[in-house]
This record gives structure tokens, C-alpha cells and sequence, in this order.
């Protein structure tokens, strides 16, 4: 299983990669529909590879959550091979720590985002004056500091990567803990058609789950719930009791039942 989550990774980092050395905006991914850059893989309107990664994002995202980031995303599996090297280190921050950053990283990266798009989807996504306002100024102001000489821009883009490398070294997954877009896709975790079910019954308290979960999370403390879990499935795996399991929600259970009720072959565990 943990050879089948470095597949997808490995095939997407060559695209992410070429597109890091190869985007001359200030912020790569986001202005892909105005790139010149026509040798990019990201490019629109030379592969079809960003549209499909923005389709799944949202599918996978529905469907079964925050997996996108253990099973599609490069960055992620660049993450678990880091972790695994500096895993004597592991160092734990603290939640405060993290929620504090990743809402900080979330707003800086979105406001420099927006103020790049803004100019091309402001016909279709008008935003509130003093927000809008609020969000031009302080994008603004952090496009100023990067760098627009393309051999400076793909030294600071070098830079932010031995420095993400760094942090994963210490602190295990760290940049999923306060990736932005991690912070866009978490809320899934709650409304996705299908979780990981926790059966109190069944658990042991050996305490393996939480010990080899990535995100430092307990499942018997409402982990498998929590918008931080990027559904790796090595709890899953680990447990020898079947204690964690994947399940539809309620709502998708209530729908099953009425298919089965109207006779369309749906077997349910009320019926058996």
C-alpha cells in the first residue's frame, strides 16, 4: 500500500517539477490559462494534465475526502520519503502552532493569488469592496518582494524547496499540516461520501494507529474526523482488529437502503 501511494506522486512530479523551473509568474498554477510557456506540461492549452488534477481534486475531495494529498499529490509522497529518513526526530509542534500558520500561510498565499487571477475572473466572482481591498493590498505587497528575474525566481523557488525539505526532515508531513492547499481541501473531510469509522468495541488500546499516523492525530480522540487527516490508510492497515474501517456516511446509507427499497439490487445490511 505504501508503494501504491508513491505511483501517482511519481508520474505528476515530473509536470510539477517542470512547471516550478518553467513559470514565469511570481506564483506558479494560477495564471496557467495566460502562460506563454507552451513547452509547460501545466499549460492548458498544451496538455491536459492541470485540468484533470483540478477535476480530481474536487471528485476525490467528495468522495472520499483529504486523500488527494497521500495519493495524488507529489509533494506528499516527497513528504512521507522525508519523513521516513528523519523519523527519529519527529519533532511534535504544537496544534496552536499549527493552526496559527496554516491560517496565516492560507491568507498571504490566497491574497497573492487573487491578486494575480482577480484581473481575469472578476467578471464572474465579484468580491465585497473592503475584502477585495483588504485582500489587493496585502497580495500586492507580497508580489513586490518576490522576485521577477527568472534566474532569482528559480532560486528563491529552490530555496523554499530545501527549506520544505528541511521542515519535513524535523516534523513529520509538516508542510501538509499548513499547506494552503491542504487548507482548501480539508473541510471534504466532513462532507465526503465515504470516511474511516472508528468501532470503539473492537479496539484494544494498543495505541498502534495513532503512533504510526502521519498527522499526529488519535483515532479514539475523533482523529478520523478531523480536517487534518489525509486518509493515508496506514491506520487502517495497522490495525489487527479491524477497529478502523472505511465506511459510507449515514447519508449515503440512507440512500442505499431507499435503491435497495425500490428493488434495484442494492443489498443493505438492514435487508441481510
Amino acid at each position: 500500500m505504501k508503494l501504491a501511494r508513491f505511483v501517482a506522486p511519481s508520474i505528476l512530479f515530473i509536470p510539477f517539477a517542470q512547471s516550478l523551473i518553467s513559470c514565469p509568474f511570481p506564483i506558479p498554477w494560477i495564471l496557467c490559462e495566460e502562460c506563454t510557456v507552451f513547452s509547460c506540461l501545466m499549460n492548458p492549452k498544451t496538455t491536459p494534465v492541470r485540468r484533470l488534477l483540478l477535476i480530481n481534486f474536487f471528485v476525490s475531495g467528495l468522495s472520499v475526502g483529504r486523500a488527494f494529498c497521500s495519493w495524488i499529490c507529489p509533494y506528499g509522497a516527497v513528504q512521507e520519503l522525508f519523513s521516513i529518513l528523519g523519523r527519529g526526530m519527529n519533532f511534535k509542534p504544537s496544534r496552536g502552532l499549527i493552526n496559527a500558520v496554516r491560517i496565516l500561510l492560507f491568507f498571504l498565499t490566497f491574497s497573492a493569488s487573487l491578486t494575480l487571477y482577480y484581473s481575469v475572473m472578476r467578471r464572474t466572482f465579484p468580491l465585497p469592496p473592503l475584502l477585495a481591498d483588504l485582500m489587493f493590498k496585502v497580495g500586492a505587497t507580497l508580489l513586490t518582494v518576490i522576485p521577477t528575474g527568472f534566474p532569482a525566481l528559480i532560486q528563491l523557488r529552490l530555496l523554499l524547496f530545501i527549506t520544505l525539505l528541511v521542515v519535513v526532515f524535523i516534523v513529520r508531513r509538516g508542510w501538509c499540516r499548513v499547506c494552503p492547499l491542504g487548507s482548501l481541501i480539508s473541510p471534504f473531510n466532513k462532507v465526503s461520501l465515504y470516511k474511516l469509522d472508528f468501532d470503539e468495541a473492537k479496539c484494544n488500546d494498543c495505541g498502534l494507529c495513532s503512533d504510526l499516523c502521519q498527522m499526529g492525530l488519535d483515532p479514539k480522540k475523533g482523529g478520523l474526523d478531523s480536517i487534518d487527516c489525509i486518509k493515508c490508510l496506514d491506520c487502517v492497515k495497522a490495525c489487527g482488529r479491524s477497529a478502523i474501517t472505511i465506511a459510507p456516511r449515514n447519508e449515503l446509507k440512507a440512500i442505499k437502503h431507499k435503491i435497495d427499497l425500490w428493488g434495484l439490487g442494492w443489498k443493505t445490511e438492514e435487508r441481510s
